[in-house]
């Protein structure tokens, strides 16, 4: 327990660092996967971003696509914080909200099968590899039928996972400290895909 407080606590630090720093806005994700942003019909888009960090990819979203409505959400209370902050926060653009969504429900802030779809950015390998059944059968609660799920992250065996092996990183199997503090998890995890 101790060290799973250690990264509690280092969260928190991580988050009270000046944000335009640290990480850069994405905004590679229209070019990347632009055509699951655009409504079919003319009609609005409803995003969840889950692990929304400082809004890194909200922004540059709604910047680039108005007809979209984004639930952003983060386990960290602070970087939720720096979300409404932002200059370009607007409450009818973006709902966000703290949770931890390997024990909290999105159907408390998020109405079941409303969104079309739901982003996870480097986020997958921060929850403990036995936890993530659970963040895919919560995420799917909000999803709408036939919504998308788009993710991007670390994998088993990519030079990430062997970097943080030779730094000595290893909190078990397949499971780091970053050295953000965060934590990162390479797993084989597979998914059903349908077209």
């Amino acid at each position: 327990i101790s060290a799973f407080l250690h990264l509690i606590c280092h969260a928190f630090e991580f988050f009270t660092v000046p944000f335009g720093q640290f990480f850069k806005d994405r905004h590679y994700l229209d070019k990347e996967w632009g055509k699951y942003f655009e409504g079919q019909g003319g009609g609005k888009m409803v995003i969840l971003e889950v692990g929304c960090g400082a809004g890194n990819t909200i922004f540059p979203l709604i910047s680039t696509y108005p007809d979209i409505f984004v639930h952003a959400c983060d386990f960290s209370p602070r970087a939720v914080d720096l979300v409404k902050k932002h200059k370009d926060y607007r409450p009818d653009r973006v709902n966000a909200f703290a949770c931890d969504i390997t024990s909290e429900q999105l159907t408390e802030n998020v109405q079941p099968s409303s969104v079309d779809v739901v982003t996870m950015i480097f986020m997958l390998s921060a929850v403990a590899p036995a936890k993530m059944p659970l963040v895919l059968q919560n995420v799917r609660t909000v999803l709408k039928n036939g919504g998308r799920v788009l993710f991007r992250d670390y994998a088993f065996g990519d030079l990430a996972q062997e970097r943080l092996m030779s730094k000595g990183q290893q909190i078990s199997e397949n499971f780091y400290v970053r050295g953000d503090g965060t934590v990162s998890a390479c797993e084989h995890i597979t998914f059903q895909m349908s077209t």
